[in-house]
């Protein structure tokens, strides 16, 4: 089904106590930028000190793959992610996430998060859990398409309004 949620690829996996390090390592291959909450590129000293306060805590690794909308810019993603994070950890108050973008050359680009918590609950997820996170990154990424959409169709509108406008 086209636009259907299931069009999104959703995993997760949860360690407890370990990996965050070796999670952060993975998120950099090919010289991937780690990204805090505000979209800013960290430093190795920011991510040292994110490994270091998760040291001991459990983490959760978040893969999403907006496969419906694989032609989205990384700043596009950049913001949907955030978008998506924000809302996914309001009330999980001990949680803590990085991010990056992969561009997979053969699958297309997805978002690698590194999500980590003091409390174990707010990193719990069940599958009616995942279910309903992979429908919410679903519409939080559609979004930023449909925006991309109505402003190209804005632009396409306005060029022959004024192309029309010369004609005359």
């Amino acid at each position: 089904m086209f636009g259907d949620d299931r069009d999104t690829i959703y995993k997760t996996s949860y360690r407890d106590e370990e990996g965050t390090e070796k999670l952060t390592n993975y998120l950099q291959h090919d010289d991937q930028a780690v990204r805090d909450r505000t979209g800013r590129a960290m430093t190795d000293k920011e991510i040292e000190q994110f490994n270091d306060k998760a040291a001991g805590k459990r983490n959760r690794h978040i893969i999403i793959s907006p496969r419906d909308h694989a032609d989205l810019t990384d700043r596009e993603l950049d913001r949907a992610t955030r978008e998506y994070m924000s809302e996914m950890i309001e009330e999980r108050p001990t949680a803590d996430y990085v991010y990056a973008i992969h561009d997979d050359k053969e699958s297309g680009k997805d978002v690698h998060i590194a999500m980590t918590a003091n409390d174990k609950s707010d990193l719990e997820m069940y599958p009616d859990d995942i279910k309903r996170e992979r429908k919410h990154a679903h519409e939080s990424y559609l979004e930023f398409g449909r925006d991309r959409t109505r402003t190209h169709e804005n632009e396409q509108q306005n060029e022959r309004a004024h192309e029309s406008g010369r004609v005359r």
